[in-house]
This record gives structure tokens, C-alpha cells and sequence, in this order.
């Protein structure tokens, strides 16, 4: 909670700082936090899940997490990603949010629809695997543990 409080108050010092004041662009935020939280809480309840019985899951994530952190344009602008690769690296579920919050936040503008039709479909894939699988195998963890 004390870092909500923090990041909030950051926050509005940051924008007093600002010389103009956020457009109505900023109001995609809300929606963008949420598929983020939607994808990451699903993603944790299918590794929760499987890293319960399974502990070669747990180890094998920090590499796959350091992948696709490479694989997702954090530290890169999308324009520098090869026309050749476009097609299968917006299939990448975090390139639509985090290209969203570039929109949003640096831009000032909405944020692509195509490429945030994609993270919500696989943020909605990612509970239909992830909520049913947890509910099955959260029975027997007191049994695993």
C-alpha cells in the first residue's frame, strides 16, 4: 500500500512539473493497467498452478521471463523490429500493451486497436487455461506442499 501512495504522489508531482496538462489520451490508462493486471494474474495462476507440482517450471522462469522480455519491445521503439518478423511478433501478447502505454503516455494518443485486440484475446486465453486449471489442481496442494 505505502508504495501506491508513493507512486501516486510521484505521480502528481510529475505532472505539476509537466508544462501542458494530460489530454483526454490519459484516460486509456484505465483500461490499459487493467488488461496488463487481467494477463499478469492469469499468467501467475497457470505458473502457481504448475510450478505447485512441477518445480522444473520454477526454475525454468527467469529464462523464459528474460526471452520475452527481450522479445517484447521494452527497450526498443516497434518501428526497429524487420518487416519480415512483424507478422509473428505481434502475435507477442505484451507488444499491444506495452505499445499502448508508449501511445498513451509519450505520444498522447489512443492506443492501436489491432495490436491491443491481440493482448486482450490472449489475456482472455490465458484465463480460460489458467482459472480452470488452477480451480482443478488447487485440491490437491496441501498434498504436493
Amino acid at each position: 500500500m505505502t508504495l501506491v501512495i508513493l507512486g501516486f504522489v510521484s505521480g502528481v508531482v510529475l505532472l505539476q512539473l509537466q508544462p501542458a496538462l494530460p489530454d483526454t489520451a490519459w484516460l486509456w490508462l484505465v483500461p490499459l493497467l487493467l488488461i496488463t493486471s487481467l494477463f499478469s494474474l492469469g499468467c501467475g495462476l497457470v505458473v502457481g498452478a504448475l510450478g505447485t507440482f512441477l518445480q522444473d517450471v520454477l526454475f525454468g522462469l527467469p529464462l523464459v521471463m528474460q526471452l520475452w522480455m527481450l522479445a517484447t519491445p521494452i527497450m526498443y521503439p516497434l518501428t526497429q523490429v524487420p518487416p519480415g518478423w512483424m507478422p509473428l511478433y505481434i502475435l507477442n501478447p505484451m507488444v499491444g500493451i506495452i505499445e499502448g502505454f508508449r501511445q498513451v503516455l509519450i505520444r498522447q494518443q489512443a492506443p492501436d486497436f489491432g495490436l491491443l485486440a491481440v493482448s486482450v484475446v490472449a489475456t482472455a486465453c490465458v484465463w480460460v487455461i489458467g482459472w480452470p486449471l488452477f480451480r482443478f489442481l488447487s485440491q490437491h496442494f496441501a498434498d504436493a506442499v
